[in-house]
This record gives C-alpha cells, sequence and structure tokens, in this order.
C-alpha cells in the first residue's frame, strides 16, 4: 500500500467508528506490500518509519488529541525515535501498528509503537514528539490537554519512569557527539 492510502485509512478510523480514549491502544492493520521490501525480501528500515507515521495520524484521529489539535492548528513533529527490530516482517505478512500515548512532559508526547503479527511483536518504538503551532513555535503540551478537555497532569503522572531514564542515555549520548 502506498502512503497517501496509508494516511487514508488512519484518517478513515474516526468514520469508522474507531474512536478510542487518549491513553487507548489504537489498531492499524496493514499488510507488507512487494514495494516495501529490501534486497534481503523484508521491509525495509525506511518503511518502518514511514508507517509509524500512519500510526500516529491514526492515534490523533482516534484520540481527543486530534479534534484538538485541527481547533488549535497545532501539529505534531517527531523529535527523536529510538527503534528496535526484533523479528523481520516479508512480503505479504498482515500486521497490526498498535499506537499508544504513554504520557507527556511539559514539552513532549510519548508515543509506544509496536509492529505485530497475532500474539508477537516485530519491531517496537518509543518516539518523542513536540507540539508546535503557527510558525513552527513549540506549544505546551498542557495547552493542547486543556483543548482537548484532558487534565493536563495526567499525561505526566502516566509516563512510565524508563522513559525519563530513555531520555537521560539519549542526553548523554548527544552530549558525546556534539
Amino acid at each position: 500500500m502506498n502512503t497517501p492510502l496509508r494516511y487514508l485509512r488512519a484518517l478513515s478510523l474516526p468514520l469508522r467508528g474507531k474512536r478510542v480514549g487518549a491513553f487507548d491502544d489504537v489498531r492499524l492493520p496493514m499488510r507488507v506490500s512487494p514495494l516495501d521490501i529490501d534486497s534481503n525480501l523484508h521491509m525495509t528500515n525506511a518503511r518502518y518509519l514511514e508507517v509509524m507515521n500512519a500510526g500516529r495520524v491514526a492515534l490523533f484521529a482516534a484520540t481527543p488529541l486530534g479534534p484538538a489539535m485541527w481547533r488549535t492548528r497545532a501539529r505534531p513533529v517527531l523529535v527523536s525515535v529510538h527503534l528496535r527490530y526484533q523479528r523481520e516482517l516479508r512480503t505479504g505478512v498482515v500486521y497490526d501498528l498498535v499506537t499508544a500515548l504513554l504520557g507527556w512532559s511539559e514539552r513532549d508526547l510519548y508515543i509506544k509503537q509496536a509492529f505485530e503479527v497475532g500474539e508477537r511483536t516485530h519491531a517496537v518504538a518509543l518516539c518523542r514528539c513536540a507540539i508546535v503551532g503557527g510558525a513552527m513555535k513549540r506549544m505546551p503540551v498542557a495547552e493542547l490537554a486543556e483543548a482537548a478537555g484532558l487534565d493536563p497532569q495526567e499525561g505526566a503522572t502516566r509516563l512510565p519512569g524508563w522513559v525519563g531514564e530513555w531520555l537521560q542515555r539519549e542526553r548523554e549520548q548527544l552530549a558525546g557527539i556534539a
């Protein structure tokens, strides 16, 4: 399936009665097409990231965050992603991209995405997204939460402790590079 069709499928979830709460899983059924594979005959690394974009679109479309983004003219921007490939996805395999909002900090949303075939996870990612408004200026996540009718503090209390540890390791690694 090509990129525009993936996005249309993701955006159509609410139209098909797939509205969920802000912290619920959003499942986007997919199939590995021949256009998704590399020379090793499995899904290419870059395609995982492309499909994950569609999963985040589905998350925002199906939860209260999407309408709030529309009203406030906010949009998510991927700041960082940690992706672990565990098992390959071969041509024709049907899988679910499961996307869930883990929580938020003052500046960013944290989203988990998993590629699942049945009960098996083939790849899993942690994404950090900033929320930006006009002129690409960062918007406090609390503003978006309020616009979505959510408690601005709830996302911080739901955020797992290991996310903070991941952020600290990421900062340390980037300090060594710069």
